[in-house]
Parts: C-alpha cells; sequence; structure tokens
C-alpha cells in the first residue's frame, strides 16, 4: 500500500488528486501520521479512514468522512483524537452509538413545563399505574392551564426553582388560599411523576414549599335551610340536580356526569365510574331518587346534559355557579355550596341509626386498614336501607312549613331575564324545559316506570 505525505498546499500530494487505479480500490496511507489514510474507490470516490487497533480487539478501520466534506486537517485532527483515544481503550464506535443514543433520549425529552404537563395530563395515570378519576384529571388540568402555564409554562423543566415555585404560590396565596394548596399538590404530583416515572429531571423544585393551612368546611344545612333551598330551587336548571344529590348524597360532579346507562332500574341502582377515589361505587336508590330520575326528561346520553346555560366540555352539566348563585339569592342563605347538601346527608344519617360503617359507604368512601384488604362485600342492602331511612326523613322535613326568606334588596328578574324566577335559566332561542307530572312518568322507559312503582308511588317529589 503506498505512503505518501498528505497535504493540501507545498510539497506532498493533496487528496483530491491521489490517482484512480481501474477495477481496484486502494488505500494511501499518511506519512505523516501513522494510521491515518484516505482510501479511493474505481469511480474515484476519496474517504479519510483512520486504521486503529483497540487492546485484546482485532484492528479495523474507521470512516472519518468524504475529502469533500471534511478539510484535511479536520480529518487529519480526528484521527489524531481517535488514535490516542484507542490507547486509552476507548472505542470511537461504542461513543458513537452512546452519541446517539443520548441525542435521541434529548429528543424525546419534554423542552418546556407545558410540554411535560400536557404529556402528564394526557397519560393521566395516578401513583401505581392507577387512571386518575375524572374530577382529579379536571382539577389538575384546571390548575395547570389556569395557573401554571403563564408563570412557567415556557422554562425547561429542569429549570425550574424552588423559589419560583414558592413565589407562585405566594401570588396566589394572597386571593385564593385554597387554590395556591391545589395548585401545589398539582405541581407536586407532577414534578414527583417526572422524576420518578419518566426521570424527566432529576429533583422535584416543589420540595420544601410550604402549603396554606386550610379550615376544613363543617357547613351543615338546618331543616329550614334544607326547605328554602328546595323551594328556591323549582323551576331552575338545578332543582333536579338538588334533588338528587340530596336523596343520593353523592358529589355534585358525580350527578352531573351521570349517564342514563348507569341506572340499572330494575334492581334499582346507580353504578358511578370514575369517582374522586378511582373505584367503581355502586349506590342503591331509594323511592325519592327514583322519583327525581323519573321526573327529569331525557334528553340523550347524559341525565343532565350540557345545552344548558352551565356548560362542559365532558357533554354533560358544568359546574352550575350562575344556578347555585341563583339559589343563594331565592333562599336568602348564602353561605352554602352543593357539596354541603352532601355533608348535611351524612350528618344525618347516624340520627336515623345508621352505623358510621355503612354511612361512609354511602358516601363511596373507602373503609382504610386491614378491613380495606379482607372486606370486600358492597353493603348494597345496608346502604339501601340507610338512604331509604334518609328519603323518608327528607320527605317529612321537606313538608314542614316553610319559614319565609329575608326580604331581598333587588330580584333576580330586575337583574337578569335569563334567571326569571319562574322558569329555567336558558340561553336564548331555547324553549322552557318541560316539567314532568305524574303523566310524563308513563312516558318513561318501561323499567323506570315499574320501578317507581313498586318502590310504592308514581308521584313526583314537590
Amino acid at each position: 500500500m503506498p505512503v505518501v505525505l498528505l497535504t493540501e498546499y507545498g510539497r506532498g500530494v493533496r487528496p483530491a488528486s491521489l490517482p484512480v487505479v481501474p477495477g481496484k480500490r486502494i488505500s494511501y496511507h499518511d506519512a505523516a501520521l501513522p494510521g491515518f489514510m484516505v482510501r479511493v474507490t474505481p469511480n474515484g470516490i476519496r474517504t479519510f479512514y483512520v486504521w486503529l487497533r483497540l487492546p485484546n480487539k482485532h484492528a479495523r478501520l474507521v470512516r472519518i468522512g468524504d475529502i469533500r466534506a471534511v478539510s484535511l486537517a479536520d480529518a487529519r485532527k480526528t484521527a489524531r483524537d481517535i488514535l490516542d483515544g484507542a490507547r486509552a481503550g476507548v472505542d470511537p464506535r461504542e461513543e458513537k452509538r452512546r452519541a446517539q443514543a443520548e441525542a435521541e433520549q434529548e429528543a424525546l425529552l419534554p423542552q418546556t413545563v407545558r410540554e411535560m404537563a400536557e404529556r402528564f395530563l394526557q397519560e393521566g395515570r395516578a401513583k401505581r399505574g392507577r387512571p386518575l378519576a375524572a374530577a382529579t384529571l379536571d382539577l389538575y388540568t384546571r390548575s395547570l392551564r389556569n395557573h401554571v402555564y403563564r408563570p412557567l409554562g415556557k422554562l425547561a423543566p429542569g429549570e425550574v426553582r424552588r423559589a419560583d415555585v414558592r413565589a407562585l404560590i405566594e401570588r396566589l396565596r394572597i386571593r385564593y388560599p385554597v387554590q395556591a394548596n391545589r395548585t401545589l399538590a398539582t405541581l407536586r404530583r407532577l414534578y414527583n411523576w417526572a422524576v420518578e416515572e419518566k426521570e424527566f429531571v432529576q429533583f422535584s423544585p416543589c420540595v420544601g414549599v410550604k402549603v396554606t393551612t386550610e379550615k376544613p368546611r363543617d357547613r351543615v344545612l338546618s331543616n329550614d335551610e334544607l326547605r328554602r333551598i328546595v323551594a328556591a330551587a323549582k323551576g331552575t336548571i338545578v332543582e333536579h340536580l338538588v334533588l338528587l344529590i340530596l336523596h343520593t348524597a353523592v358529589r355534585s360532579s358525580e350527578a352531573r356526569g351521570a349517564r342514563w346507562a348507569d341506572f340499572d332500574f330494575e334492581e334499582r341502582l346507580w353504578t358511578i365510574r370514575g369517582t374522586k377515589t378511582g373505584i367503581t361505587h355502586i349506590l342503591p336508590l331509594s323511592q325519592g331518587a327514583l322519583r327525581v330520575l323519573a321526573s327529569i326528561p331525557e334528553e340523550g346520553e347524559f341525565v343532565f346534559p350540557s345545552h344548558y346555560t352551565e356548560r362542559s366540555k365532558a357533554g354533560h352539566m358544568g359546574q352550575p355557579k350562575e344556578g347555585v348563585n341563583l339559589l343563594r339569592e331565592r333562599s336568602g342563605i348564602s353561605d352554602w355550596s352543593l357539596h354541603d347538601l352532601r355533608r348535611t346527608v351524612r350528618t344525618r344519617l347516624p340520627s336515623l341509626g345508621v352505623t358510621p360503617d355503612v354511612a361512609e359507604r354511602v358516601l363511596g368512601h373507602t373503609i382504610g386498614g386491614i378491613r380495606r384488604v379482607y372486606d370486600h362485600h358492597d353493603y348494597v342492602p345496608q346502604k339501601m336501607d340507610a338512604l331509604e331511612a334518609w328519603s323518608s326523613e327528607l320527605g317529612r322535613i321537606l313538608h314542614q312549613p316553610l319559614t319565609p326568606p329575608p326580604a331581598m334588596e333587588a330580584s333576580a328578574v330586575e337583574r337578569s331575564p335569563q334567571l326569571h324566577l319562574g322558569r329555567p335559566m336558558l340561553r336564548e332561542g331555547r324553549s322552557p324545559r318541560r316539567t314532568a307530572g305524574p303523566a310524563r312518568v308513563a312516558q318513561r322507559p318501561t323499567r323506570l316506570r315499574r320501578a317507581v312503582i313498586r318502590a310504592g308511588s308514581n308521584k313526583l317529589p314537590n
């Protein structure tokens, strides 16, 4: 194999001038750097190579590049680096593979906090791989998109400092202390997922950021307040929602997301999926609950579809803020929420002889400790007895005389024509929703009609 002095200028041979041997590939070794060479093919393609031998390995050629793409100086420097590394035991082929793997991994890493958060929401997994409950996923989505993306969304995940998280939470804490805690909990879950499950970052910037001390809400409604709220709900879009929550003690989100397909009217059971605990909840339907369902016009997949004033991307009624505000004004009770109805039912159940365990199971709460491991009974008969007892008690409460609410400064009618006291809140152009009467029950699906009659009454809730 010929040895030549490769050079770009002066004495020596330029790589582009190396002769072609017809029908034969030939290598020209560089006299200035042993192991460095130019290989010339019969087609005239000239390529830089380096010949190396690693300790305890066979000798081999390493391609550097075409002479048209790499200068002689750069090729000689690369060859020298490869030879020096080979003497130290570094395999250039393995180094190239490692660099490619790192580049591919880098391409898979999210470049911003927003991109990482969207992947987290799309995956929708809680700890230990369980799917996130719909309510939890909705909370995470709102917290990230409303409070995190603007201040932190464009930063790289690893660039977010503890001071950045603390500043964000402190700003929220001034006006929205509870939302500040929810946002911090969302960020913690996001970064725990990024650190422990995906290894996108090395540490969480949420460590050490303290939450605001919250006072647990303990509002329980009196009998008179229940009567005033139910009376105020008549003719509004939340009339049946309020009654269904009162008769079943479900969460507002569970009631609003109910599908007709979730109800087995023959067995008088409601299967609630996607609960906050992530566990499917089987809830018996009392006589009162059946009468409420029978009074609701069936207008699609959901019991409470989203074509009313309160909209939801999920297809069912969203948070009914306008409806609840109207009820607060009409009833004269300002300090209550839909969740207080659920708490009120739970508080009243023990007075009806319901044990704490059964009361908790009515709400769909899990019983912790060793019983959670060994006790998988559905407690449907016990829950049915509890809800029937409460349905009877609620009927007694609602039929007692009503205390007039305090006088209001201005009626809802004067403030907004959409909040008319005598009919449902509807968007302009929609016909008022018909309130079902006893004749309407006869038009309901046969199974529900039979369930209502079998439960003991064909009357609707007053």
